[in-house]
């Protein structure tokens, strides 16, 4: 017996967040343009292959502006290739000379993923995204384009210690 589960688009989750007030915030902090050079040889590993992707560089438009600088993108494809654990590890200056560094772990098919990010930035102005943590939507575009949708998942109690 199979089973299917339909996995809940991040626009549907944000929409059940708000509709049953749940104890944390939801919102769309910026987008994310990010070039990719052709994969290096792959590497095998249990189960499939690991592909070392170059990150040459890209965008960040939204709360955080700026530019990546460089990076890689290291997918594990199961031997089926059906289900990829994206890995994106990459790192840029904003529009106000702030270093980042992104850590991104997900899953999902060819066409698209679901990840959780881990960001570090320097600034005060950044501070929100310490209170929370992101989660995003990877569609690669083509060989060379990933966009990437990013969301901040926020606690509302106002005793968390901002």
């Amino acid at each position: 017996m199979r089973f299917s589960i339909p996995l809940l688009t991040l626009t549907t989750l944000s929409t059940l967040i708000f509709a049953h007030n749940l104890p944390f915030t939801f919102q769309h902090v910026f987008s994310v343009q990010i070039t990719i050079a052709p994969a290096l040889p792959s590497i095998n590993v249990p189960g499939g292959t690991l592909v070392i992707e170059p990150i040459t560089g890209g965008t960040v438009n939204g709360t955080i502006n700026g530019t990546i600088l460089s990076g890689f993108a290291y997918p594990t494809s199961l031997t089926n290739t059906t289900i990829d654990n994206p890995s994106i590890t990459l790192y840029g200056l904003t529009d106000d000379n702030q270093t980042f560094y992104v850590s991104e772990m997900g899953t999902g098919s060819r066409a698209c993923q679901v990840t959780r990010i881990e960001m570090k930035i320097n600034g005060t102005r950044y501070q929100e995204f310490n209170n929370g943590f992101l989660v995003a939507s990877v569609v690669p575009r083509n060989e060379t384009f990933v966009d990437v949708e990013v969301y901040l998942v926020g606690n509302v109690a106002s005793d968390c210690g901002a």
